[in-house]
């Protein structure tokens, strides 16, 4: 279909959309990788875009992605062209705004009505579980299983887009951001691991999904071990990645006592020296920054209280009775949790299999992800079943 009728019919969209009177105007502009996408008079509550190998985050409510595919309709689209309203369409290289999920919709089916194919890649939005907004992320076709991904403490849903672009095609992949961390309310600390658990499963409640595979890193390592027991029909598989059944009380309670003290900026160098080694953080430093990035923007409620649940909980007595098939990944130079820690997870849960990632430390889903992903997949195409 000409790009000139795309554009007539956005341009008609736009004209009906301002008449509702709605908030935020975007401009069409060309992205690029790590660089900011500015609208056209924003609101307050709204910020720059910020887009990374193909992703971005923003504070908009909803967002729709839709694949490179789409590049050959609206590609020709020149940079100002205005359509007014929220949430946010993201396009790999072109922002346009939409104004509620359901008027995407609407613009979907007009555009494959005048015979234009367009892919839905990522549907972005948050959602009311146990009380709080929770952001999650859901890409990939809706009959095949689900495979859900929890972060760590101090990153978002973002750690995971190695994955996401991975795993899309052949699995529903759903990223959430766990209370207080990414676009998620943070509730005051503390959080139990439990209480952490229970919103995983109040979101799949929310979203109608019966049985996940949940994969989870660090921190969310430690609330798929208490997902799994406490919820353990919601569970089809369990992947543990570079996390532990217990943290030393000691040094949580130091380091919950010098982020009262000082804020979280003092941490942020020393999480990225364990998190990652030197010479992925020299050859990889735009996406280091990201992670700076992330850390930084982490809700001092929220580090606090997953740093809480951290130091209080007791999984010891927790991983035994864990009955799922298990994958237990790390990195073979993680200093937060060693390889020791993965072993002694592997000798709790009865029949587990233990992958250790060379050359890799605290994140090797990002530091070493194509090694990483193999490993999943192999598991996934296993285990992870509708």
């Amino acid at each position: 279909m000409p790009a000139q009728a795309v554009r007539g019919f956005l341009e008609f969209f736009a004209a009906t959309i301002r008449n509702k009177n709605t908030r935020v105007a975007y401009a069409a502009q060309p992205t690029s990788t790590a660089r900011q996408v500015r609208g056209v008079a924003p609101s307050s509550r709204d910020r720059p875009c910020l887009v990374s190998q193909g992703f971005h985050a923003t504070r908009q409510h909803h967002r729709v992605e839709l694949s490179t595919r789409s590049l050959n309709v609206l590609g020709s689209l020149t940079p100002g062209f205005k359509v007014w309203s929220e949430p946010t369409l993201h396009l790999r290289d072109f922002q346009v705004s939409v104004v509620r999920l359901h008027d995407a919709d609407a613009i979907f089916a007009m555009l494959i009505l005048l015979g234009t194919t367009m892919a839905v890649s990522q549907i972005v939005r948050k959602i009311v579980v146990n009380g709080i907004a929770m952001n999650c992320c859901l890409v990939g076709p809706e009959p095949a299983p689900v495979v859900m991904f929890g972060n760590g403490r101090a990153t978002g849903t973002a750690m995971w887009e190695p994955q996401a672009d991975h795993f899309s095609e052949r699995f529903r992949v759903l990223r959430y951001d766990v209370r207080g961390h990414g676009e998620t309310e943070a509730t005051p600390p503390p959080y139990s691991i439990e209480q952490l658990a229970d919103d995983a499963v109040d979101l799949l409640d929310q979203l109608s999904m019966d049985k996940v595979a949940y994969v989870g890193l660090s921190l969310g390592g430690m609330i798929g071990q208490s997902l799994a027991v406490r919820h353990p029909h919601r569970v089809g598989s369990l992947v543990l990645c570079d996390t532990t059944m217990h943290s030393p009380r000691a040094m949580w309670s130091e380091r919950i006592a010098a982020i009262k003290s000082n804020g979280l900026e003092p941490q942020v160098e020393p999480s990225i020296e364990r998190w990652f080694s030197r010479s992925f953080c020299s050859s990889q430093p735009e996406l280091v920054d990201n992670l700076r990035a992330m850390i930084r923007a982490t809700s001092l409620h929220g580090y606090l209280g997953c740093a809480m649940a951290m130091r209080d909980m007791h999984l010891e007595s927790v991983a035994p009775r864990i009955v799922q098939p298990t994958l237990l990944i790390v990195g073979r130079d993680d200093r937060s949790t060693p390889v020791a820690a993965a072993q002694a997870l592997h000798t709790a849960i009865a029949g587990s299999q233990l992958e250790v990632i060379e050359q890799a430390a605290h994140l090797p889903n990002i530091e070493q992800a194509s090694r990483f992903n193999a490993v999943l997949a192999r598991f996934l195409d296993t285990y992870a079943t509708t």
